[in-house]
């Protein structure tokens, strides 16, 4: 099995690699076990092996890159049509026949199973994108495809999108891993002299061939927990960890005590959850080969400017569940625009990566290029300092405004929408208004004219905020106090109070 140490690729599901737009393969790995790893375009592939067009005796073939436009299996062969940037197509022999290079019989006679008996278990606790694809077995090259949206994620591979919706939220995930066998071409007599279609080397249309299938399962159990204000994310984590290795006799320890079993008793069901992979330029040097892999460096750096915006689009969700965010629309339509041109420069973002990516692999591109897009995001205003600086000023206005609210005693708040409702079905009502909050907010236009490709005009100052004002907190405080007081005192009697913004 030495010819599988060269490039090695970890997929599930009968997904069976990530095939690169350029025609190469990424050389990098994933184990999702049962889920699935595959490109977008193996999205009709994806199907048609959730189907059981291909049995258990194999996936070997041929890889092809470039851009993908129809898939085809038999058994144990998988045949992609390909067009390559300089033209030329597969023969059509190939796309409908579904050949390999070995004819079925040699294939069969080549295929060796040994037990691969294995299980484990591990807790994570992590909610980042780097801790979940260490548990996935997903290095750097893979990672930089599936950050990209290049990498479509199935199955328990699907642990990578499942993120915490709130930070009052505690989780925790239990993976469980096993294997059973593995299956292996014998190389040695599968060489150049017994390839029967040297067409696919000869053109260039493949770069890998499928040399070993390792089988198996793998599955996530996630935990989740609300927690309060005053809770300890940690803590609770902590707890969480404690509760799950004692194993309560809880339906879904249930699951996961039994869940081997599910793989058959002579392991029938289970999936490959590793495909080794040899790159054809061993067997014969014409082949297409990976040209380059990108930069640990800059995989990192692409990971920590995503995984900011995934941050922040929480920091988002949680500022607009507050009284603050639900009743005042001013709060509201700012923190929505704000996650909008984050979430919009994000998928910019990535499909520049998209772009690049494929290109650098491929030799058409110099890895400076990635490098430069880094560099621009760093300086341009979507920066991370600048987004985590606005989210913070937002949170101390809206920590000022409930501070504001406890003063405001049996007072119900409202939006400025529902407060004509309130004063129009009342007799007698008392409103306290809210009247300093709509400020100008250069940032957002500042952000909002960079989506737009308009150059900047002349640096302006931002305004100071009215809850960093004195004279404004005093005035307010003084007169929250008033209405409190006097709301309070005349609780019993059918005046109403309302407090809003306009």
């Amino acid at each position: 099995m030495s010819w599988c140490y060269h490039h090695r690729s970890r997929l599930g599901a009968g997904c069976i690699a990530p095939i690169q737009e350029d025609g190469g393969f990424s050389g990098a790995g994933i184990k999702p076990a049962s889920g699935i790893f595959c490109t977008k375009a193996l999205s009709a592939l994806r199907l048609t092996i959730r189907n059981q067009t291909i049995s258990n005796d194999g996936i070997y073939g041929a890889f092809f890159g470039n851009e993908l436009r129809s898939a085809r299996c038999s058994s144990h062969v998988v045949c992609v049509q390909a067009a390559r940037g300089g033209g030329g197509q597969l023969p059509r022999r190939f796309t409908e026949a579904c050949l390999t290079l070995w004819d079925k019989k040699t294939l069969q006679e080549n295929i060796r199973v040994e037990p691969k008996h294995y299980t484990k278990t591990e807790i994570v606790a992590s909610e980042s994108i780097s801790e979940k694809a260490s548990s996935l077995g997903v290095d750097a090259e893979l990672k930089a495809s599936f950050l990209s949206g290049l990498v479509e994620v199935q199955g328990s591979a699907k642990y990578l999108n499942d993120n915490k919706k709130s930070k009052h939220q505690a989780r925790v995930a239990l993976q469980y891993k096993t294997t059973t066998e593995l299956e292996t071409l014998t190389m040695e007599q599968l060489g150049t002299k017994n390839i029967e279609y040297g067409e696919v080397i000869d053109k260039g249309f493949a770069t890998h061939v499928v040399t070993g299938i390792l089988y198996g399962a793998d599955a996530f159990f996630v935990f989740d927990q609300d927690i309060s204000e005053d809770e300890d994310v940690n803590t609770i984590e902590g707890s969480l960890k404690v509760v799950i290795n004692k194993f309560p006799s809880i339906s879904i320890i249930e699951v996961y005590q039994d869940f081997h079993k599910l793989l058959g008793p002579k392991g029938e069901n289970a999936v490959p959850v590793e495909v080794h992979l040899l790159p054809l330029s061993i067997l014969d040097s014409k082949a297409a080969k990976l040209v380059r892999q990108i930069s640990v460096s800059l995989v990192i750096d692409a990971e920590s400017i995503l995984e900011d915006f995934r941050e922040l689009d929480v920091s988002c969700r949680d500022a607009l569940k507050t009284p603050a965010g639900q009743n005042f629309s001013h709060i509201r339509d700012k923190i929505e625009s704000f996650d909008d041109f984050c979430s919009e420069f994000k998928n910019e973002f990535q499909g520049k990566l998209a772009e690049m990516l494929p290109l650098i692999r491929g030799g058409g591109e110099e890895e400076a290029r990635l490098a430069e897009v880094l560099k621009k995001t760093k300086e341009s205003p979507f920066n991370s300092q600048r987004l985590k600086q606005w989210m913070r000023e937002v949170y101390e206005e809206i920590s000022t405004i409930k501070a504001f609210i406890n003063l405001l005693k049996n007072t119900e708040v409202v939006s400025s929408d529902e407060l004509e409702e309130k004063v129009y079905n009342s007799k007698k009502v008392l409103v306290f208004v809210f009247t300093s909050l709509d400020s100008k907010e250069l940032y957002l236009e500042e952000l909002e004219n960079h989506l737009k490709r308009i150059e900047p005009n002349e640096s302006r100052a931002e305004p100071k905020r009215w809850y960093k004002t004195k004279e404004v907190i005093d005035r307010m405080t003084s007169k929250a106090k008033v209405f409190g007081d006097f709301a309070d005192a005349n609780k019993t009697r059918t005046e109403k109070s309302f407090s809003s913004w306009q």
